[in-house]
């Protein structure tokens, strides 16, 4: 909260931080816009791409093929397997991946 009066060099301190604000918000806005899109599009495609929506980001974004194994390190196909199945199965992956990096897991 500003007390007083806001002196000329102080003001364009002031400014210059509500630009650059700004300005970081406006391309988060941008960018979230594009992944809300890219969501939208997937899913009207194609129903069952749905979860993929996340990933889809990658591919408009970060110019990758969401497609290609070499960027997962698990892949679990949830419209065969039942989701509280998922569930376990992930969890005792961070079981194992946390006893092999030392940490006492939390299950």
């Amino acid at each position: 909260m500003l007390l007083g009066k806001v002196k000329a060099a102080a003001g364009f301190g002031l400014l210059g931080i509500g630009l650059f604000c700004g300005l970081g918000i406006m391309v988060s806005a941008i960018y979230q816009g594009k992944v809300a899109a890219t969501g939208i599009l997937a899913a009207s495609k194609k129903r069952g791409v749905f979860g993929k929506c996340f990933a889809a980001m990658g591919s408009n974004i970060f110019d990758m093929n969401i497609d290609d194994p070499g960027l997962y390190h698990v892949i679990l196909n949830t419209s065969r397997i039942p989701f509280d199945r998922v569930v376990n199965l992930v969890a005792d992956l961070l079981v194992l991946f946390m006893k092999e990096i030392g940490e006492i897991p939390f299950r």
